[in-house]
């Protein structure tokens, strides 16, 4: 008789998965290649779960443009420290300004999830080592006249002093449009690809020689195309 209450209470009440219970299950099912089935689904969910931080989690593990999948980890991580999800988008910060060469920023976000979440199972992960190195770029839109084995439109060439990162794609071709629309606009790119745990393909409008500069056309940016960019320093 008691096994026949259980039966009937499972039936009629089914248990039902919490919301972090589905986010693991998405996360899991995104890195088993699901990612474009789970995107369709995403909609739905945020609609349902609108203010949750996994499902927001969620979303910046889908975003392709690097520095808007950022935008909504800080939200995890500023706005639901309290949440499952807070160490794991505070980590993708620290992995993401790593990534870009924000060393000392990747620095101070990593001593922050030390602090905050000592428990945490990232901190088992060994701390990326800054080691300096002369880096090259190639720039897009310069054709290379020198004798070559085979044709080739790129030369590489150093940094400029100041850059300006217009985006960061874990999908090459991405990066490449968002390179051709400031090339049409008589701009000097470079796409450079930068490996951690992830692949991402940095875009950067190169040729800023003062500090001034380049953040004086930030905000142009944002002005005329509503562009969030960031500066960077070489």
């Amino acid at each position: 008789m008691i096994y026949f209450t259980i039966y009937m209470l499972l039936f009629f009440f089914p248990q039902t998965q919490s919301v972090n219970e589905i986010v693991r299950n998405k996360i899991m099912s995104v890195y088993n290649g699901n990612a474009e089935a789970i995107l369709k689904e995403l909609p739905e969910l945020e609609k349902k779960y609108s203010d949750n931080p996994g499902i927001k989690y969620l979303r910046g593990i889908l975003t392709v443009d690097a520095v808007k999948a950022v935008q909504f980890y800080e939200q995890v991580a500023n706005q639901f420290r309290e949440s499952e999800w807070a160490d794991d988008a505070l980590y993708r910060i620290y992995e993401y300004n790593y990534a870009i060469g924000m060393y000392k920023k990747s620095d101070d976000f990593f001593e922050t999830l030390k602090k905050r979440y000592p428990q945490s199972e990232y901190l088992n992960i060994p701390k990326k080592q800054i080691v300096p190195e002369p880096q090259k770029i190639v720039l897009n839109n310069e054709v290379d006249n020198s004798p070559k084995p085979e044709k080739n439109s790129k030369v590489e060439k150093t940094f400029s002093p100041f850059a300006v990162q217009v985006g960061a794609f874990v999908n090459e071709a991405n990066a490449k449009l968002k390179a051709d629309f400031f090339q049409k606009l008589g701009k000097q790119t470079s796409i450079q690809k930068k490996e951690t745990t992830t692949i991402l393909f940095q875009v950067f409008i190169e040729g800023f020689e003062t500090e001034k500069s380049a953040r004086n056309y930030i905000s142009e940016l944002k002005q005329k195309y509503q562009i969030t960019a960031i500066f960077v320093k070489r």
